[in-house]
C-alpha cells in the first residue's frame, strides 16, 4: 500500500477543471470515469467471440445426442452478433447523447454477459462428456433409460439431466427438512423451483407471480440470521484474507513495514514509455 503525506502535485495530476464543488458530484463522476463505458462495450464484444468459439468447437466436438444446446449456443451467437454492430454504431454515433450511451452499454454487456455464461456453461458440459467418463451429462445419459424402463425418444432425452437434478433436489430436501433451519429450506425449495418454473406452473398451484412471493418471503425470513449461518459452516478459521472485516483489515495495517521516503525521491522518478513520452 502507498500513501502520500505532503507531496506536490502538479496541476495534470488532478482530475477536473477547478477545485470548486459542483452540486451534482455524480454526474460529474460519470463524467471522469465515462471510458468505463466504452470498456462495457469492450468485454462484451469479448465475450461474443467466446460464444462463436464455443458454438464453433462444440458442433466439430460432440455427439448428435448432444446437439440441443448446441443451437441455442450458435442462435445465440449469431443473434448476438447482429446485435453488437447495431450497438457499435450507436455507440460511435454523434447523434447518441451521453447518457442513452450509458445506457445501450449496460443493456448489452447485462444481456450478453448473462447468455453467454449459460451456454458456456451447457456446451462445455457436452464437450466434457466425450472425455470425461465421470462427467454429469453422461452419467445422466446412462442412467435416464434406466428409469425410464425402455421409453425412450428424441423428445425425453434432452429432459435426462434435469430429471436426474429434480431428484437429487428432492432427495436432498428431504434430508434436511429435519435439521436445518427452515429458512434454509424454504430457500433451497425457491433454488429448486427456479431451475424449472414451467413445470411448477403446469403441474402444481405455483403461479410466477406467487413463486416470486414466496421467494421474497423465504429471503426475509432468512436474511435477518445470515451472520449466525456463516459462522456455523465451521470454516471462519480458514478465512484469512485480512479484508474479511474492519478490525482484521486494521491489524494487518499496523503490522506492515513502513517506509517513509521524502518528496523529493518522487520527483525524481520519471517512467518512460516507447513512443509515449514521459509519465
Amino acid at each position: 500500500m502507498t500513501s502520500f503525506d505532503h507531496l506536490h502535485l502538479p496541476p495534470g495530476a488532478f482530475l477536473g477543471c477547478t477545485l470548486d464543488a459542483r452540486p451534482d458530484a455524480h454526474g460529474l463522476l460519470m463524467e471522469y470515469i465515462w471510458r468505463t463505458i466504452v470498456g462495457q462495450i469492450f468485454l462484451s464484444l469479448i465475450a461474443i467471440t467466446g460464444a462463436k468459439l464455443a458454438a464453433c468447437l462444440s458442433v466439430d466436438y460432440s455427439f448428435r445426442t448432444q446437439q440441443l444446446p448446441i443451437l441455442y449456443c450458435m442462435a445465440v451467437t449469431y443473434v448476438l452478433d447482429a446485435w453488437a454492430s447495431k450497438v457499435i454504431e450507436q455507440f460511435t454515433s454523434s447523434h447518441v447523447v451521453p447518457d442513452m450511451k450509458k445506457t445501450i452499454a449496460a443493456v448489452f454487456k447485462t444481456t450478453v454477459c448473462r447468455l453467454t455464461t449459460h451456454y458456456y456453461r451447457e456446451v462445455s458440459e457436452r464437450l466434457g462428456a466425450q472425455v470425461a467418463e465421470g462427467d454429469i451429462r453422461a452419467l445422466c445419459v446412462r442412467l435416464f433409460p434406466d428409469l425410464l424402463k425402455g421409453i425412450y425418444n428424441d423428445l425425453l432425452f434432452p429432459q435426462s439431466a434435469p430429471t436426474i437434478l429434480a431428484f437429487g433436489c428432492a432427495y436432498a430436501h428431504a434430508a434436511a427438512v429435519s435439521g436445518v433451519a427452515k429458512p434454509l429450506v424454504d430457500l433451497f425449495q425457491s433454488v429448486c423451483t427456479k431451475l424449472d418454473p414451467g413445470w411448477y406452473s403446469e403441474n402444481t398451484a405455483m403461479s410466477e407471480s406467487v413463486r416470486i412471493l414466496e421467494e421474497d418471503k423465504a429471503v426475509l425470513s432468512a436474511l435477518p440470521h445470515i451472520h449466525k449461518y456463516a459462522d456455523h459452516v465451521n470454516v471462519r478459521e480458514v478465512v484469512i484474507a485480512p479484508i474479511i472485516s474492519a478490525d482484521a483489515w486494521t491489524q494487518w495495517t499496523e503490522e506492515l513495514q513502513a517506509q517513509n521516503l521524502s518528496t523529493s525521491h518522487f520527483d525524481s522518478i520519471a517512467i518512460t514509455f516507447p513512443e509515449i513520452g514521459i509519465l
